[in-house]
C-alpha cells in the first residue's frame, strides 16, 4: 500500500499572474486568486520520509528550490516525477488553488510557507481534523544535522555494489575515498 501525500507551496506575490517554469519548456500561468500550488506524490509520503527528503537529500529549504520542485509536477515518489517515468507533464502539472480550507485529499499534506515546511494528517485517531504542524529537520534543535557518518555510508555502498554484482566488482578503499570527501 502506498502512503500518498500532496506537496504544496504558497506562492510569493512576485510570482502571481506570471508564467512559471522549471525547465523553460513547461510553463504554468499563475493567478492572483490562486496563491497555492500543489502536486500529488504516490509513494513514501510519511512525515519521516518527507523530513529526510526535504531537509537532507534534496535540501528543499528555500522558496526557489521548493518552487522548482513543485513545478516539475506530480510524482511517483518524493525523488521521482512522473515525467521522469515517461508520462506527459500537461497531465501531471501542478494544481493551483485558492485556500487551505477544507479536507486534505491524501493521507498527508505538506506545504512550504513563509520559509518553513508544515504538514498535517487527513484525520486523527478520533476522526477529528488535524492541525498544521511545523516539519523540522531535527526535533531537538530544529536544524539539519551536519555531522554525517561517512564510514557507515561507505560500508553500505560497498556491500551494495558487491551484492548487486555477485562479488564481481568490489569497491577497493571506498571507505578511505569517501572519508577524504568529508575533509
Amino acid at each position: 500500500m502506498s502512503t500518498r501525500c500532496n506537496i504544496a507551496i504558497k506562492l510569493k506575490e512576485k510570482d502571481l499572474n506570471k508564467e512559471l517554469t522549471y525547465d523553460d519548456i513547461h510553463f504554468l500561468k499563475t493567478k492572483e486568486e490562486y496563491p497555492y500550488m500543489e502536486v500529488y506524490c504516490h509513494h513514501g509520503g510519511s512525515p519521516d520520509m518527507a523530513k529526510d527528503f526535504f531537509f537532507n537529500r534534496a535540501k528543499l529549504t528555500d522558496y526557489e528550490s521548493v518552487l522548482r520542485y513543485i513545478l516539475q509536477g506530480d510524482r511517483t515518489s518524493f525523488d521521482t516525477s512522473y515525467t521522469e517515468c515517461g508520462e506527459q507533464w500537461p497531465h501531471n502539472r501542478p494544481y493551483m488553488f485558492a485556500s487551505l480550507e477544507g479536507d486534505i485529499p491524501e493521507l498527508y499534506y505538506y506545504i512550504f510557507m513563509e520559509g518553513k515546511w508544515y504538514y498535517k494528517e487527513r484525520v486523527s485517531a478520533n476522526d477529528q481534523p488535524m492541525e498544521w504542524i511545523e516539519l523540522i529537520a531535527d526535533e531537538t534543535t530544529g536544524e539539519v544535522p551536519q555531522d554525517i557518518d561517512f564510514s557507515f555510508i561507505a560500508g553500505e555502498i560497498k556491500a551494495l555494489v558487491e551484492r548487486l554484482t555477485d562479488g564481481k566488482y568490489t569497491t577497493k578503499d571506498l571507505t578511505e575515498d569517501i572519508l577524504k570527501l568529508k575533509e
